[in-house]
């Protein structure tokens, strides 16, 4: 089963990517900040992060130039969420990677993460 990082602080979106993800065969695990996302990025390599930008200590756009400097990070697709409404513009995302304004649809989510899964 390919494996997915939600990295989260508000818990109803949290829960709400958790059930998506799992739904389409993910195991699913979750960090509610920025700090235990790069904890769990040490030792873990998953296939997808869904990675809001606003988090509490360490910020989202810290945790993806993370995962894009880790070169066993390389295959990890990033799906980034934020309510802002734009990404940060020194945030470049790597192909692959998709960037979402929240809400997000469950179907967005759905259809992105089965993208990823196909791709590789």
């Amino acid at each position: 089963m390919p494996l997915a990082l939600i990295v989260e602080d508000d818990a109803q979106s949290r829960e709400m990517f958790s059930h998506v993800l799992r739904s389409i065969s993910f195991d699913v695990d979750e960090a509610t900040t920025g700090t235990q996302a790069l904890s769990y990025l040490e030792g873990s390599t998953p296939n997808l992060v869904v990675l809001d930008i606003r988090l509490p200590q360490v910020k989202g756009d810290t945790i993806l130039e993370y995962i894009y400097a880790q070169p066993r990070l390389r295959h990890t697709r990033v799906i980034i969420t934020t309510a802002y409404g734009t990404l940060p513009p020194e945030l470049v995302l790597r192909e692959g990677d998709v960037f979402f304004t929240k809400p997000l649809s469950i179907k967005a989510l759905r259809d992105a993460a089965l993208d990823i899964v196909v791709r590789g």
